[in-house]
């Protein structure tokens, strides 16, 4: 009985472990991007700081939920990861990469969503 006992917890300890040492992973650095702001009528500089990778994320300030929201526009990733960016929210459609620490994009690269994810380094 005692050894059962022993036994469980240990696996409970092992499982309590494991589960710590693997915290939720994020890009390190920003992402920016224009958003159009309807209540002052101009565009706003918004910022994505160590966003989280492996996850997709809607753009915040674009109108997602009305449906009737401008995409982003002149974005640059200064993150340490690789971001997907699609034109579609939902991270829907065809994607166009943005290498890490990339250049800002033309006015004409428009996004709605996006993933970042680490590559696998070249040999």
């Amino acid at each position: 009985m005692k050894l059962r006992h022993v036994a469980s917890s240990a696996v409970g300890a092992f499982a309590l472990v494991l589960s710590l040492s693997n915290p939720s992973v994020a890009a390190n650095g920003d992402f920016t991007y224009l958003a159009w702001d309807h209540s002052t009528d101009e565009a706003v500089e918004r910022v994505l700081h160590n966003p989280e990778s492996k996850k997709c994320i809607n753009l915040p300030y674009l109108g997602h939920d009305s449906g009737s929201g401008l995409p982003a526009w002149r974005v640059q990733n200064k993150t340490d990861e690789v971001v997907a960016t699609y034109l579609d929210s939902d991270c829907d459609g065809s994607a166009a990469n943005l290498q890490d620490n990339g250049p800002l994009q033309p006015d004409n690269f428009e996004v709605r969503s996006v993933m970042f994810y680490l590559t696998e380094p070249s040999e």
